[in-house]
């Protein structure tokens, strides 16, 4: 009885091993088995978006880097709009989901493409009189943000690309540990 249960997670484990032969979803599958789960590796990041029209964010993220192409973490950060032609201000803080796929070139991985998707909501805590967004007002956001990638002195990694939303529109600067 022993050896029938046995059997097929055997098979199993020698059928995932990590590969570029993988498909998308073996490779999903495999990064979230029990295997995969040991090569997690924390990943965090600060970074700043500076975009066209007043608007800039700062963002903190904390993820988990589940192989060496995808890493899935949380996002928190501020956001401030500024409307030149009212004057008017508003300031949220914001939480939200992201997924950074990365893209690397050559094997030490020291230059890289990436893209980072994430989605979320946040919460006006301070507004000037004449801005869009109120004390009080609820804030949907998502965000792409693609991107290079630079690993220089052991994981230290410095991120900048543009970044594209329907809050931002602008360029983003990381560094990430």
């Amino acid at each position: 009885m022993a050896l029938m249960l046995l059997a097929p997670s055997a098979a199993i484990a020698q059928t995932s091993s990590p590969s570029n032969d993988m498909t998308w979803g073996e490779q999903w599958k495999y990064a979230f088995s029990a295997e995969g789960r040991k090569n997690w590796r924390p990943e965090i990041t600060a970074r700043l978006t500076v975009g066209f029209g007043g608007y800039d964010n700062k963002a903190f993220t904390a993820g988990i880097r589940i192989d060496d192409k995808r890493t899935l973490g949380l996002m928190l950060g501020l956001d401030n709009i500024h409307y030149d032609s009212i004057p008017a201000d508003s300031d949220s803080y914001f939480a939200g989901l992201y997924m950074r796929r990365y893209f690397h070139t050559g094997k030490r991985q020291r230059f890289s493409f990436y893209s980072d998707i994430a989605i979320g909501g946040g919460r006006v805590y301070k507004a000037t009189p004449g801005a869009d967004d109120q004390k009080g007002d609820i804030v949907l956001f998502w965000t792409l943000q693609p991107g290079v990638r630079i690993r220089f002195w052991k994981n230290t990694q410095l991120f900048l690309g543009p970044s594209v939303g329907p809050r931002d529109f602008g360029l983003h600067l990381g560094i990430g540990f």
